[in-house]
């Protein structure tokens, strides 16, 4: 064989082998890959399988060490029963207490108290029978709770104590306390406490209530423990009670979120004597001249509040600002309307002097509403005139107006209403509904003239009242 052919042949078998080595490293990389990957989920699903097992060893020992928990709770709140059941009923009534006891190494928490119920409902209710008669039992309560209860509930025992007949003195009564919204729905997990002829504290039950039984007679004030408001928009809701022997007394409390009125403003609509015969001109805004009133039958005495007071005035300074006004954010959301009115007494209710009905908002709670319009105050018409018969008006005129005695009993204060204008009348003659003492005058000439208990009681205001400013008609001194 020539010396070229063999040489090409030896290079061959050379290429060959290297071919054949490299394809037999491959392939063991390739095998030592897959054994990787099979040794990665292998060791995997061992992991798996362990914690499962750990997991089924601590889901047993944790449920053996519940049982043994609960079943040490159940002993401790019986031997609880047993120590309540020894007390005298005088130290068993409104007993509360909360104290630790250790078994096995385990702090158990163990509170114990005392209620009074009804034997006619077997609760503390102060409806109708826990009103008329005296608590006749004690329920005695022992709640035991221990460290990492997860989800399991504490152990509750109960059991009723019956007092002996006389275990009390005529000097001692019951209270019980109901605290309800503005809807009158119970309230839950209120803390009512007393001080007075005694100190007393306890959590409203799922029907809002509260008992405190066997208690000294005498004079209590209670405050429920909350940010709501009562009827009078004071926060804690707080009232006074007397407790008397031998009886049960009964207090409900009003607790709610505040709300609040705002937008308010007044209206009138006068007379405009510049063409005969006269005319009803457009409805114009009213200043404050008494502020207004919120009144609701569920308000304490006299039934109703009264805000944005306008002071008596003098000179001939015009009573007020045309507003809008707003309450305080402290009015009671009763779940029926407030009735409206402009003035600071209920005698100026529109109501109260004719046929025209009272405008209502209903408040809501935590929320802030506007009267649906503004609230009318009727007109005054005034005209001041120099002679008569032929009525030539008088300008600059003042014009001051007091309430009547005594069909506007409550009801104080002397308001300006300004200066008559170049008609000899007022330019915005509004007042609340009512009956007034009307003076009109013109300094610095000592004449005035009065006409006593004008009623402005119907929208959208009297007849045009004539007041002769003339010698010898006027009496001899200046309004007030």
């Amino acid at each position: 064989m020539p010396l070229v052919m063999r040489l090409r042949t030896a290079s061959r078998s050379r290429s060959h082998a290297r071919t054949a080595i490299s394809v037999g490293v491959d392939h063991v990389r390739d095998e030592d890959g897959a054994l990787l990957i099979e040794l990665i989920v292998t060791a995997a699903l061992l992991v798996v399988v362990i914690l499962g097992t750990f997991s089924a060893f601590d889901g047993a020992s944790a449920s053996s060490s519940t049982i043994k928990n609960r079943a040490l709770a159940a002993g401790i709140a019986q031997q609880d029963q047993e120590r309540l059941r020894t007390f005298k009923s005088t130290d068993l009534s409104n007993y509360r207490e909360t104290r630790t006891q250790v078994v096995a190494g385990v702090p158990y928490t163990v509170v114990s108290r005392a209620d009074w119920v009804v034997d006619s409902t077997g609760g503390t209710s102060c409806g109708p029978a826990g009103a008329n008669a005296q608590a006749n039992y004690v329920e005695i309560t022992s709640t035991v709770t221990w460290p990492v209860m997860r989800n399991v509930q504490p152990v509750v025992q109960k059991s009723y104590v019956a007092p002996p007949n006389g275990s009390f003195g005529a000097n001692q009564g019951s209270l019980c306390v109901q605290v309800i919204d503005g809807s009158n729905a119970p309230l839950p997990g209120l803390t009512v406490s007393t001080t007075g002829a005694g100190t007393y504290s306890d959590v409203t039950d799922t029907g809002g209530s509260t008992f405190f039984g066997y208690i000294p007679t005498g004079n209590y004030t209670v405050t429920v423990g909350s940010s709501c408001i009562d009827e009078n928009g004071n926060s804690p809701p707080t009232k006074q009670v007397s407790v008397v022997g031998a009886t049960t007394t009964t207090l409900t409390v009003l607790c709610a979120q505040p709300a609040q009125i705002t937008g308010v403003t007044f209206d009138t609509k006068p007379f405009i004597n510049s063409v005969l015969p006269l005319q009803l001109g457009a409805t114009v805004a009213s200043r404050n001249k008494w502020g207004f009133s919120i009144g609701h039958p569920s308000l304490p005495a006299p039934a109703f509040r009264k805000f944005t007071e306008a002071q008596s005035m003098s000179g001939g300074a015009i009573t007020g600002l045309n507003g809008p006004f707003a309450t305080p954010n402290n009015i009671f959301p009763f779940s029926s309307p407030y009735s409206i009115w402009a003035g600071n007494c209920l005698a100026m209710k529109p109501s109260a002097n004719g046929t025209d009905p009272d405008p209502t908002v209903l408040a809501t709670a935590g929320g802030s509403v506007s009267p649906a319009a503004a609230l009318h105050q009727p007109a005054l018409n005034v005209l001041a005139i120099s002679s008569v018969p032929l009525a030539t008006p008088v300008v600059g005129a003042r014009v001051r107006v007091t309430p009547s005695q005594p069909e506007m009993n409550g009801c104080a204060g002397t308001i300006s209403l300004g200066n008559t204008n170049i008609r000899g009348e007022l330019d915005e003659p509004g007042l609340p509904y009512g009956t007034y003492d009307v003076c009109v005058d013109k300094p610095p000439v000592a004449l005035s003239f009065t006409v006593s208990k004008v009623k402005v009681n119907k929208w959208p205001g009297t007849n045009l009242i004539q007041f002769p400013l003339v010698a010898g008609v006027a009496s001899p001194s200046v309004c007030p």
